[in-house]
């Protein structure tokens, strides 16, 4: 199997702001807040019977808080990929591998 054929495509850059820098984080941060809180709403019977197995012990609060972590976390992960995909209103994020002469 060959490797694709790279395609020339000239690309226009702008200097980002602070104005850019905060949009793409707002975007990214009220994206990963909701969906947390969503996605905390299937955990929380979960540390719920973690709390019921474990009593009040710290082993059922590390769990819980453990879990909750890992949900924001994976949450944050999947919006971020979200927002790098969004075009916003005058400009777009772009990944570009590094010029082999760099």
């Amino acid at each position: 199997m060959s490797a694709p054929t790279p395609i020339n495509i000239a690309l226009s850059t702008i200097e980002p702001t602070m104005g850019h820098g905060l949009r793409v984080w707002w975007s990214w941060q009220w994206r990963t807040l909701v969906s947390g809180l969503v996605l905390s709403l299937f955990c929380i019977p979960i540390v719920m019977v973690l709390n019921i197995i474990f009593g009040s012990s710290k082993i059922g609060f590390v769990a819980g808080q453990l879990l909750s972590f890992a949900v924001f976390t994976g949450a944050g992960i999947f919006q971020m990929k979200t927002v790098l995909d969004k075009e916003y209103k005058t400009f777009r994020v772009a990944i570009l591998p590094k010029s082999p002469d760099v």
